[in-house]
């Protein structure tokens, strides 16, 4: 789920901080000030609205910026392009996924009256309550999937873990050290049974060959260890190596879900990538299904070239 945060220059630093706090419930913040956010060429009111057709939800902090006349009184008030940007993230996501913290009492436009807003000053219970509207947005869009969705790799793993419980996880990717880092973090999941399949390298044959990738490889492997005999939230373990570059990642929970993305890899840079962008299908169309039982016969095919390769690990406390 990726989140903007919007605020005046005065308000950068409690825009941070907020940021800091999605982060640490698992939300992409894109700050205003982000390079991303305006590109060299744009026009401001353009990238705006490009941008709220990228990402899934938007807060902004208002606080007593500016000095008006208001019926022949001094009062203060939000910065005026703070408010316009408001309008507009509002009319594209809603004003469900549209929020507004505030930062001392600025005079708001009579238009927001009645909506609850939150308190920037109160950190413990503003954040209880973002905690709150991220996981209502995360229900919601649970809901709204059916058949396939696009979405980054974190909220796809929310929703293929929202029963909790995996029988059958299988994974082919080069080295899954993100994406186990992510599953190390969702609390209380439970997988019978994990299969993974990672790259493995000849490395004084293979075009592809980087060290440092056989590191974050070596490091997935230490991290999927320790889901299993430290966290406990996987029973057994199976990891496969292929010897081979792969154009394609994918996740598969039982029989219901697959997750599904490129993987791109610049040989100038001696760069690899997942894309950040993936593919998340259900089992609740007849096409759904389809790809899922493709995707399972596909790894079982690629599993038995490479069965002699395989490292079993079980957790003793199961």
């Amino acid at each position: 789920m990726r989140i903007f945060i919007a605020s005046s220059g005065e308000r950068l630093n409690m825009a941070i901080e907020v940021g800091s706090w999605l982060e640490g419930m698992n939300v992409e913040p894109v700050l205003w000030n982000e390079p991303e956010v305006f590109p060299l060429g744009a026009y401001t009111w353009d990238a705006l609205i490009d941008l709220s057709e990228n990402v899934d939800a938007a807060i902004f902090i208002f606080g007593e910026d500016d000095q008006i006349w208001f019926r022949g009184e001094s009062t203060m008030t939000v910065r005026d392009n703070v408010l316009l940007e408001y309008g507009l993230f509002s009319g594209k996501l809603s004003k469900a996924n549209t929020i507004f913290l505030c930062d001392g009492r600025p005079k708001l436009a009579s238009d927001l009256e009645g909506i609850t807003w939150g308190d920037i000053r109160k950190k413990n219970s503003v954040r209880i309550k973002l905690e709150n509207w991220i996981n209502s947005i995360r229900a919601s869009n649970q809901k709204k999937v059916k058949g396939f969705k696009i979405t980054d790799l974190n909220d796809a793993f929310q929703i293929a873990l929202k029963n909790q419980k995996t029988e059958k996880l299988r994974i082919f990717a080069i080295s899954t050290f993100k994406s186990v880092q992510m599953l190390r973090l969702i609390n209380d999941i439970s997988i019978n049974h994990a299969e993974i399949m990672l790259r493995e390298y000849d490395n004084k044959n293979d075009e592809y060959y980087d060290q440092s990738m056989e590191g974050a490889i070596d490091n997935a492997i230490l991290n999927w260890k320790h889901m299993l005999e430290n966290d406990h939230k996987i029973k057994e373990l199976d990891i496969f190596r292929f010897n081979y570059h792969p154009d394609e990642g994918y996740y598969i929970f039982d029989d219901k879900y697959l997750i599904l993305g490129n993987l791109k890899y610049e040989m100038d840079k001696k760069e690899y990538t997942f894309s950040k962008n993936v593919m998340l299908i259900d089992n609740q169309t007849e096409t759904g299904r389809t790809w899922i039982k493709e995707y399972i016969t596909r790894f079982e095919d690629t599993k038995k070239n490479y069965e002699t390769s395989v490292m079993q690990y079980c957790d003793i406390e199961s």
